[in-house]
């Protein structure tokens, strides 16, 4: 071999190695450029709240309003069926942006007893005649429903995703932390019932929520992961449309929630590498 040859071999090296540096860079979940879609199931817990009933003939206020969740799981009917959907992309390693719908429900408690204060005109109406004031009531499902069965909590999240644990070659397996925030609004389909006032499925754009969020991911492979997690926040139902027909009743109210989720989700590696400028690393 001429020394001109070896010069050229030897000056040559660098960049073959690093362009094999660049073909097996190995994928990191929580790197920039990472894009992840999950899908999954949920519970909720509602706190107590004061619920005011706003109507063409009454104004009406409940203090100790309490409602659950309706934990359906038929996925075949999504009017029905409580679930989370996500998708997401990491901006900045460990930082990620993502988008959520979160399909809740809210039910009434039939039989519970709360405590009225307000005024209603005309008993053969509303079922409620004259002034209260703290006055003890039984809610009575055949005579008052108040139900939201479809409320899409439509949500924008800013989460922190640390890689605590990783086993296995080329680190199959992974246990992440996910913590983050998230501002919302709230689509809800609400049905209604007080004395001859009554209306199912009333759609309105009805208020703004905050939470927060902490999760565990377990990832394999690389590409998909399962991550339960508990969310807390705050719901502000400014004006919950009640009837189609009547523009001016509506509900407002003011609450806390609590939810407990499970989520199977998949990780694509789109950013794009090996100088090509087109190749993602899938």
């Amino acid at each position: 071999m001429s020394w001109r040859l070896l010069l050229i071999v030897i000056l040559s090296l660098p960049l073959v190695v690093n362009a094999q540096s660049r073909r097996r860079k190995s994928k990191i979940s929580n790197s920039e450029g990472t894009l992840f879609l999950s899908w999954g199931y949920h519970r909720s817990w509602y706190s107590g709240s004061k619920l005011r009933l706003n109507g063409p003939s009454y104004q009406l206020e409940m203090t100790g309003f309490r409602a659950t969740d309706n934990p359906s799981l038929n996925i075949l009917d999504l009017p029905t069926t409580q679930f989370n959907a996500r998708i997401g992309y990491y901006f900045k390693n460990g930082y990620a942006l993502s988008l959520g719908w979160d399909k809740m429900s809210y039910d009434m408690v039939n039989g519970q007893a709360i405590l009225l204060n307000g005024t209603a005109d005309g008993s053969s109406t509303t079922g409620f005649n004259g002034s209260y004031f703290n006055e003890s009531v039984f809610l009575d499902s055949g005579a008052f429903v108040y139900a939201v069965p479809s409320m899409n909590h439509i949500n924008l999240k800013l989460s922190r995703t640390g890689r605590s644990v990783r086993f296995g070659r080329n680190e199959s397996f992974v246990i992440s932390t996910d913590l983050g925030a998230s501002f919302g609004v709230l689509l809800n389909q609400t049905d209604y019932r007080l004395g001859s006032f009554q209306d199912y499925g009333t759609s309105s754009l009805s208020g703004i929520t905050l939470a927060a969020h902490a999760g565990i991911r377990f990832e394999f492979f690389k590409h998909i992961y399962l991550e339960p997690s508990l969310s807390g926040g705050y719901m502000n139902q400014i004006r919950n449309r009640l009837l189609e027909y009547e523009p001016n009743s509506y509900a407002n109210q003011q609450l806390g929630y609590l939810q407990f989720e499970t989520t199977l989700g998949i990780l694509l590696y789109v950013r794009p590498t090996n100088d090509c400028n087109s190749c993602p690393q899938w």
